[in-house]
């Protein structure tokens, strides 16, 4: 939830949001398989795609 927040609170922009999802996703992958790193961050980072930056979750999980 930490990092969720820190995440939350570092951007307003979805754009920037969503770079940073990619980037938090290819620093995991680096050390875990892809579908286990899906796996821990969705749970974390959608809920904050949704509420705070009205990301759809079609445009999320693309």
């Amino acid at each position: 939830q930490m990092a969720a927040e820190w995440i939350a609170a570092l951007t307003s922009s979805p754009f920037l949001f969503l770079l940073l999802v990619i980037g938090a996703l290819l620093l995991v992958g680096m050390v875990i398989d892809g579908i286990a790193a899906l796996i821990l961050v969705v749970p974390i980072l959608m809920p904050i795609a949704q509420s705070q930056f009205a990301i759809s979750p079609y445009q999320f999980g693309v």
